[in-house]
């Protein structure tokens, strides 16, 4: 694997079908009804839009660690090592996926002093886990989320793959990010890689834009195409 690919590969441990012919225009009428925005759509157990504004987001990461890639292959890059990943975890896990971002929210509430303890907290909250690194050590999603916050300010909820997190800036410099965190996962902690794969395989990547098709990854072509292993 390349140092490129590790380091983006990077990104999904923290923080995402078309036919096998090239996709082009679906018909609006056999599809869910999408959010407006929305340039791509996964199908699974529940129906989740892909958003120009969430690809564009990661793709902003990806442009700050490699400036000299053009617009569509930061956006493939943001598609490949991230987007798709979570997108397809919550498109099988809807119900479980909505359990953890109300915790997450409930969670950011607290945090933010603008909500409660959260139910079921049994005495003083624990303090929420550190971590403390650059890009390699972090991830593409931790490190991309936290470098664009203020210190001190808590975020989320951030979507990764099987959970969701809520983050805290505490310090920086020029190469490394002290951060805070909580998790709060929806797929099993013991999902395997070979689990993951069958999650993926199960989905159905649509294209709802046509001008999005050139920053679908290839392997996404073959690999979403709504098939029970």
């Amino acid at each position: 694997m390349s140092p490129t690919r590790r380091l983006l590969h990077a990104g999904l441990l923290c923080a995402g079908a078309l036919t096998a012919c090239d996709p082009g225009p679906t018909d609006p009428q056999l599809l869910p009804a999408w959010s407006p925005s929305a340039v791509l759509g996964i199908r699974g157990v529940a129906d989740v839009s892909i958003l120009a504004s969430e690809v564009s987001t990661v793709a902003g990461w990806v442009g700050r660690i490699y400036p000299h890639y053009a617009p569509v292959a930061r956006r493939r890059e943001a598609l490949d090592h991230v987007i798709l990943w979570s997108a397809a975890t919550r498109a099988q896990a809807p119900e479980e996926h909505a359990k953890a971002r109300s915790q997450a929210q409930a969670w950011l509430a607290f945090e933010t002093g603008s909500g409660p303890l959260p139910d079921g907290t049994q005495g003083p909250p624990p303090p929420p886990p550190s971590a403390t690194g650059g890009l390699h050590e972090l991830g593409l999603g931790l490190w991309g989320a936290a470098a664009e916050l203020e210190p001190g300010v808590w975020a989320g909820p951030l979507e990764g793959i099987g959970r969701l997190l809520i983050l805290r800036l505490d310090a920086r410099d020029d190469v490394r990010l002290e951060i805070s965190l909580r998790e709060f996962p929806y797929l099993p902690a013991a999902t395997t890689p070979s689990e993951l794969e069958e999650l993926m395989q199960a989905s159905e990547l649509v294209v709802l834009d046509p001008d999005w098709a050139p920053a679908v990854p290839a392997r996404w072509r073959y690999r979403m195409r709504g098939e029970t292993p």
